[in-house]
């Protein structure tokens, strides 16, 4: 697919990378909003003009992680590199220098929105960033509709259709969370290593703030991996964080 040069989703990426400016202090220079609705009509608004025109011209809309039909996505917060199909990032990181991408999924009535943070290779510890900041990264969802209103009034003027697929990403459900949380016994212990290690707490500070050794410290962790259905301490944290901005833990 080709757009004219003067298409709103091209000519849009100046004013895009002037919204996301203050992002840049925390090396996070790319972002991506797409409001995808049930007809198959997108709004797509990008800094990246090279990634947004290759993402096009290679047709990566028809496999893609965020071109199903929007009805099957929940409410959460991704790492890229917990996503199926990574021959896309990897396209992107090696002809873009695009990388350590987060994606923040918002259904709607009729729609989804996505939300899309990166970095470059060179910057892995933006990951941090996001999992230490991730009320932040939100808020500022909300910003950039706030201080994009004009534009996306008029993307939505110029909506483009693709076909969706039903080929969704693995997603984890609020309610689903929360009966975890209910069902689960989580200890009085493993509750403190919650709070400190959404904090931003490494193992090391944990177990001096707990006065218990590093190797408890893990043992807790590994618990929690095994009661959240975790694959990893990322994994964890990322749903841990959903549930405190929704819940407060």
């Amino acid at each position: 697919m080709q757009l004219s040069p003067n298409h709103l989703f091209l000519t849009a990426a100046s004013d895009i990378d002037s919204i996301i400016a203050p992002l840049k202090a925390y090396d996070i220079t790319y972002f991506a909003y797409v409001k995808s609705y049930a007809d198959g009509s997108r709004v797509l608004l990008s800094n990246h003009l090279g990634d947004f025109q290759a993402y096009l011209t290679n047709k990566h809309y028809l496999e893609g992680n965020t071109e199903a039909r929007p009805q099957l996505y929940q409410k959460q917060a991704i790492l890229w590199s917990t996503l199926p199909k990574q021959h896309l990032y990897q396209f992107s990181r090696e002809n873009f220098n695009i990388d350590h991408g987060l994606s923040i999924v918002e259904p709607g009535e009729n729609y989804c929105e996505f939300f899309g943070f990166a970095s470059t290779h060179e910057h892995p510890e933006v990951v941090n960033f996001y999992l230490n900041n991730l009320d932040i990264i939100k808020n500022f969802t909300s910003y950039f509709k706030e201080k994009a209103d004009k534009i996306i009034k008029q993307a939505e003027q110029n909506k483009i259709i693709f076909p969706h697929h039903d080929d969704v990403i693995r997603t984890y459900s609020m309610k689903d969370l929360q009966a975890l949380f209910t069902d689960i016994k989580v200890t009085r212990r493993q509750t403190d290593c919650i709070n400190l290690l959404l904090d931003g707490s490494t193992i090391k500070e944990i177990a001096a703030s707990l006065m218990i050794s590093p190797r408890t410290v893990e043992t807790h962790i590994d618990l929690l991996k095994t009661k959240f259905n975790a694959q990893n301490k990322s994994d964890l944290i990322i749903k841990l964080l959903n549930y405190k901005v929704n819940k407060q833990i």
